[in-house]
């Protein structure tokens, strides 16, 4: 993070992405099977404040789905965006400004 502040030039942003350890389908597929070790959404939270003073948080829902089911899955997308709580949201999103 110190790094990415170092380079990021006064007045302009860094958007950090990472994957939610918690969602839904991440967790049983990416950290208990692949062994992913993402972080928990307080944590990547706290990482970047430490060295960001200014930064903003989002929460999205999105995944690869194969084209012939995409439509339903879209609509899985807007379900949990608009009634699960953030810290289930699949990505984390950081837009941090130097």
């Amino acid at each position: 993070m110190r790094e990415l502040r170092r380079v990021c030039k006064k007045g302009e942003s860094v958007i950090i992405i990472e994957g939610n350890r918690y969602n839904p389908l991440f967790y049983p597929h990416m950290v208990l099977l692949c062994g992913h070790n993402h972080f928990r959404q307080s944590y990547f939270k706290k990482i970047i404040k430490e060295v960001f003073p200014r930064v903003s948080f989002q929460y999205f829902e999105a995944h690869l789905y194969p084209p012939k089911y995409l439509k339903i899955w879209k609509i899985y997308e807007k379900v949990m965006e608009s009634i699960m709580p953030r810290a289930v949201l699949a990505y984390n999103v950081a837009v941090a400004t130097k």
